[in-house]
């Protein structure tokens, strides 16, 4: 009903089963009352920090990140036809992008963000901007140009640019000992590298870094801020932001090596109680608030003070950069040595727990870094070197992304400029635009798989190339079904796989699923990126209303989940409609007009605007043909009828399911 829903539990004093709010108040005062109020979990959160069994006794349902009911589309009035948009002209935006590229290169400030759709020729004409500096500006700077995955180097034509590699087996001899201080958390130049390896003086991985030239390297190599921070232009082909988080997770063996490494009693005590609270979290979850009432609970019940135990913990932690040294561990250590180590997690736990104890004190609503669930505890992390590196506006960075988000952008970097060039597309490709029936995977069983499988095959135009999208867990099964029914040519791929892809140029493409991604990662994804923000995530789902017009004027509104937080929701469209549209992209249609874009769903994507909307055929199995039959039903007992009714579809009825359904099987035809 839209109300926002919190818990407040009563703190329970030892040998209490019961407290009573009037005796409450007498005893502790309204401030800390109050306190509690401020500080009360949502309903959602709350639900979930309860086992599974005491919710099945209660028969209460497992909370859901998807609303349990969508509206269905519904026509609107239409609208005057959407004049054709005029031809623009190709050359002309390429040599502006080059223009921009050069003055961001020389004198520009923050992010230039290249959003033009694929096939433009963003990086193509970046190039040429590059090149037009290194030749006008005097003393040009390192360009580093940095793209998902390595083997884009050959993309970027023009310039010079040395590749870098990652740690492998033909640039690192101990490659596996900095793999497992990597895994476990150590900084593998510092405990490594420089102390420990008798290679270091002649290591190909290392030497690489000292090479002045333009260098192109994939993305993950940016987490080494130091051989970048110098460089006059960072190009970013694509930026997602799951580059600049990390989660660290722990399991109870790992909170028991990390205790047994500490000589701190203090932080032994906290380790002993997260274990503890952690042993019960198999079938449960527990964040925030909920979380440190816990821990205080365990402290109190041996008679300490979790706040003032945690803050003593938080005072006596080690250097971390002595920490990073290993001063235990002997210069020759060998591999098994290396594995015998301890996560190096405990001065981030500490800290973060001390950090959101004090929030939580002051009654601050928080986001909170720490998860505990399932059995496993989860740190929520950023690469905070990296992001204060990207922000830094001294430095010019292009991104080239024809999906780029703005607004998640400019919330990950309120205090960077940010210049996004983003010009409306060419509706010079055929989209249709197929409604009323979304092919979710979590639907698709039985008959309705087939007659997927029949709408799909449905789509493919005789004679013409065409990529088939759907989600991975359906790929191998929908490219034999189509086999199956004549289309043995058509390609099939899965969401995920096709960013920058160039091999299907000219192709028609059916988008046959909609792409929903992971809501509960998402969530997470979003911690990491914004837990230290002023104001803290709403993480409800919600539903919102948005409109859909093709070009005849046909109007439809279309509901579509999302988020309630304007950053949680640019995050999940950065992940949704982006894919969805990145994949849409693929056939090239600036280039190749006779190619056809179809997609097999209700969702509007951003920029994709369809050329017809056509209504799918209801299936016998919708609500729609459901509530016709109901409407339209005659009850024959014997030789006693009933007249029949006709009944409008908008009479309610209240009906209990199962003896309707098993009176549907004896008595009732259609």
């Amino acid at each position: 009903a839209g109300l926002a829903v919190r818990v407040l539990r009563l703190p329970l004093d030892p040998g209490e089963t019961k407290a009573d709010l009037d005796a409450f108040i007498l005893a502790h005062g309204t401030t800390r009352l109050q306190h509690l109020v401020d500080t009360a979990p949502d309903l959602d959160t709350y639900q979930r920090s309860l086992p599974r069994s005491l919710r099945t006794a209660a028969n209460l349902p497992l909370p859901t990140p998807y609303p349990t009911r969508r509206a269905r589309p519904h026509r609107l009035d239409p609208i005057a036809p959407r004049p054709a948009a005029p031809p623009t002209n190709r050359e002309q935006i390429r040599a502006h992008i080059a223009e921009q590229v050069q003055a961001h290169a020389t004198d520009g400030q923050g992010f230039l963000v290249l959003a033009h759709e694929p096939g433009v020729g963003k990086g193509h004409n970046t190039t040429e901007g590059l090149r037009a500096y290194l030749h006008t500006d005097d003393t040009p700077g390192q360009i580093v140009w940095t793209a998902p995955r390595k083997d884009q180097l050959h993309d970027q034509h023009g310039l010079d640019l040395i590749p870098l590699h990652g740690r492998c087996e033909d640039n690192c001899q101990r490659l596996a000992e900095a793999q497992t201080l990597a895994a476990k958390g150590y900084p593998v130049l510092q405990a490594l590298c420089q102390r420990r390896c008798p290679f270091v003086d002649n290591c190909p991985y290392l030497r690489q870094f000292g090479v002045e030239a333009d260098r192109f390297a994939a993305q993950q190599l940016l987490l080494a801020t130091g051989w970048w921070q110098e460089a006059s232009i960072l190009v970013m082909d694509e930026c997602d932001p799951a580059l600049l988080i990390r989660t660290v997770t722990l399991n109870s063996t790992d909170l028991a090596a990390i205790a047994r490494s500490t000589t701190c009693t203090h932080a032994q005590s906290v380790l002993r109680w997260l274990t503890q609270i952690l042993g019960t979290t198999s079938d449960r979850t527990l964040v925030s608030g909920l979380l440190l009432t816990e821990l205080e609970a365990a402290a109190r019940a041996e008679g300490l003070i979790f706040a003032t135990t945690l803050h003593t913990a938080e005072t006596n932690l080690p250097d971390p950069k002595e920490q990073a040294l290993l001063p235990s561990l002997p210069r020759g250590a060998n591999l098994a040595e290396f594995k015998a180590l301890p996560p190096n997690h405990l001065n981030t736990m500490i800290t973060q727990l001390s950090h959101e104890m004090r929030r939580h004190l002051t009654g601050t609503p928080f986001t909170s870094r720490l998860e505990l669930g399932g059995g496993l505890l989860r740190l929520f992390l950023r690469h905070e070197h990296l992001i204060t590196q990207l922000a830094t506006p001294d430095q010019p960075k292009i991104i080239l992304d024809a999906t780029a988000n703005a607004s998640l952008l400019r919330a990950i970097f309120p205090d960077t400029p940010i210049h996004m060039e983003q010009p409306p597309r060419d509706d010079q490709a055929t989209v249709i635009q197929v409604i009323t029936r979304d092919w979710a995977k979590s639907t698709l069983h039985g008959d309705r798989r087939t007659q997927w499988y029949d709408t799909v095959a449905q789509q493919i135009r005789p004679g013409r190339p065409t990529l088939v999208v759907c989600t991975q867990e359906t790929e191998d099964d929908l490219r034999h079904a189509l086999a199956e029914r004549g289309h043995t040519d058509a390609e099939v791929a899965h969401y995920g796989a096709l960013r920058g892809s160039n091999a299907y140029k000219g192709y028609d493409v059916v988008l046959s699923q909609i792409y929903n991604p992971n809501l509960d990662s998402l969530v997470r994804e979003g911690r990491a990126l914004f837990a230290d923000d002023t104001a803290p995530l709403d993480e409800r789902v919600i539903t919102t209303n948005r409109e859909l017009t093709d070009a005849s004027g046909a109007r439809w509104m279309i509901a579509v989940t999302t988020f309630a937080d304007p950053r949680l929701a640019a995050l999940l469209e950065s992940k949704r409609e982006a894919e969805m549209l990145q994949c849409a992209m693929r056939g090239r249609p600036r280039d190749h007009p006779e190619a056809q874009i179809t997609l097999l769903f209700s969702m509007p994507l951003p920029g994709l605007t369809p050329t017809e909307i056509r209504e799918s055929e209801a299936s016998p199995t919708s609500n729609h043909i459901f509530t016709h039959i109901f409407c339209s039903v005659m009850r024959v007992r014997g030789g006693e009828g009933f007249q029949s009714q006709k009944l409008s579809k908008s009479t309610c009825f209240s009906v209990h399911c199962g003896d309707f359904v098993a009176t549907m099987n004896t008595n009732w035809h259609i």
